[in-house]
């Protein structure tokens, strides 16, 4: 699964994880309106649980809802779109955000086809103004990353990819982390669907 890290430098990472964390507001349909929202109270973009998918991707964000057959569309981490019973449907306020007790993969925002901008932008600023840095996980399929994934390696080995200055990363990546920081011109990117997908969502 995707991960995405936002700091206050515009700097970007790329992980893979399998824990989250989440932080809710209600007065608006946000990415993460379930955790402060009553359970009977579901909203288009919350961050819910589904039930019964033991030993499947059960954590996603609330879509529309059928109100005949009483079911929400759920969008899973994974990418992948469900139905399912409005009984089944939880709210997920035991994950917790990065820096706050949350896991090496953790998030603060999930990015999926009901995130609300004006909510995405909230947690963004006031994320950045609290610890520097705001975590954003995006719905992606594993092949899609996968293919992401191996697009960005191939283009390092062409070359296309230009390092920042290792004396600076640390203060691009933050005090204590490690990795490459690297930057592409917009006039060599490729035209792969995976990695053009992801620059849209973002930008």
């Amino acid at each position: 699964l995707g991960r995405i890290t936002f700091f206050s430098t515009r700097a970007l990472q790329v992980w893979l994880g399998d824990a989250c964390g989440v932080r809710g507001r209600c007065e608006q349909a946000s990415p993460l309106a379930a955790m402060a929202c009553e359970v009977a109270d579901f909203r288009a973009g919350s961050l819910v649980r589904i039930s019964g998918r033991e030993g499947f991707e059960d954590v996603g964000q609330l879509g529309k809802h059928d109100a005949v057959a009483d079911e929400f569309q759920v969008t899973l981490l994974n990418g992948e779109k469900i139905f399912c019973g409005a009984q089944s449907v939880q709210g997920a306020s035991e994950f917790r955000r990065p820096g706050e007790g949350g896991g090496q993969s953790s998030f603060d925002v999930f990015i999926g086809d009901q995130t609300v901008e004006s909510a995405l932008t909230e947690e963004l600023v006031g994320s950045l103004f609290e610890k520097g840095f705001c975590v954003l996980k995006t719905a992606q399929q594993h092949s899609h990353f996968e293919a992401t994934m191996d697009q960005m390696r191939r283009l390092e080995r062409d070359g296309v990819l230009a390092r920042m200055p290792e004396e600076t990363e640390e203060w691009w990546l933050g005090l204590g982390h490690q990795g490459k920081v690297v930057w592409m011109d917009s006039e060599n990117a490729p035209h792969e669907s995976a990695l053009i997908e992801a620059d849209h969502l973002l930008t």
